[in-house]
Parts: structure tokens; C-alpha cells; sequence
């Protein structure tokens, strides 16, 4: 049976988070996706919800949105506090290049990617079983509006990583 199902659907060797070479493929891609998509800006949200705010704390002289003012205080500190904690570590060793500063929060948003991919893959193998999890991951990998958004460092992205 199982047999006939890979030779039915091949492409759902794809989907095989399971298989090491492939778990280390989505990984690159991952980071590769939260560097190289984000270097043109999508969504001006992206800056204001988490970057500036993180910059902000790591080297302060930033004009904050106005949802980060005294007088609102309608966003949360705790994805900015996580995307600061690497400038911070790129500050006290002196390592922060405008390249690096710049590419910190993509990769330390990518972490959190890379999290969520694991989560489908092990969730959806314990609930649906393997072939669902397999169609699930490969439709969760190659949507382009979805990658496209999800890659950026908005705190939609992290509500859909939780």
C-alpha cells in the first residue's frame, strides 16, 4: 500500500520532514526566505511593530510609532525585547555592521519560521497522520503569499508561530 501511494504521488517525498537532508533543505530556505524576501519593504508594519522598537532598545534616538508612546501603549515589548537581545550581543562585541545590523532581526524572526515548520510537520504527523502531514508541509511551503508574509518580521507571523 504504501508503495502505491509514492508511486501514485511522488512529490510527497517532498513533504518528508522526517528525512534529515530534507529537514536541512527547509531550514536554508527558511533563512534564506527571511533574508533575501525582506530586503524590499512589504508592509510598513514590519518596521513599527518590532524592528524599530528593538533597535530603539539597543541604541536608542528612534521616533517610535505612535502605539508606542507613553500615552497609548497599545503593542507589546516582548517580540521587540527578542529581537533586540541579538543587536545587543552584535553591540557589546562590536560586530554591528549596518549588514548585521540590519540582517539580526530577519534571523532571529527566522528561528521562529523554522519552529513553526517543525510544529506543523510533528502536529499534523500525530493528528492527521504522515501522508496528510507530507501534503500539509508541502502546501505550507509553497504558498507564496503565505511565505511572503510569514517571513517578515510583523507579530502576525509570531501569533501564527504560537
Amino acid at each position: 500500500m504504501k508503495d502505491e501511494v509514492y508511486k501514485t504521488y511522488r512529490f510527497l517525498v517532498l513533504g518528508d520532514f522526517d528525512n534529515p537532508r530534507l529537514k536541512a533543505f527547509y531550514t536554508v530556505l527558511r533563512l534564506i526566505e527571511c533574508f533575501f524576501m525582506t530586503t524590499q519593504i512589504g508592509h510598513p508594519d514590519e518596521y513599527w511593530q518590532a524592528i524599530e522598537p528593538a533597535y530603539n532598545m539597543v541604541y536608542g534616538n528612534v521616533d517610535l510609532p505612535w502605539e508606542w508612546h507613553d500615552n497609548y501603549r497599545l503593542r507589546s515589548i516582548i517580540y521587540p525585547a527578542y529581537l533586540s537581545m541579538p543587536l545587543y550581543l552584535l553591540k557589546l562585541t562590536g560586530l554591528d555592521t549596518a549588514t548585521a545590523v540590519r540582517a539580526c532581526p530577519q534571523m532571529g524572526h527566522a528561528v521562529l519560521v523554522i519552529i513553526a515548520d517543525r510544529f506543523l510537520w510533528a502536529i499534523g504527523k500525530e493528528t492527521f497522520g504522515l501522508n496528510a502531514a507530507k501534503l500539509a508541509f508541502i502546501f505550507w511551503q509553497s504558498s507564496g503569499w503565505f511565505n511572503h508574509l510569514f517571513t517578515r518580521c510583523l507579530t502576525n507571523s509570531v501569533e501564527t508561530v504560537l
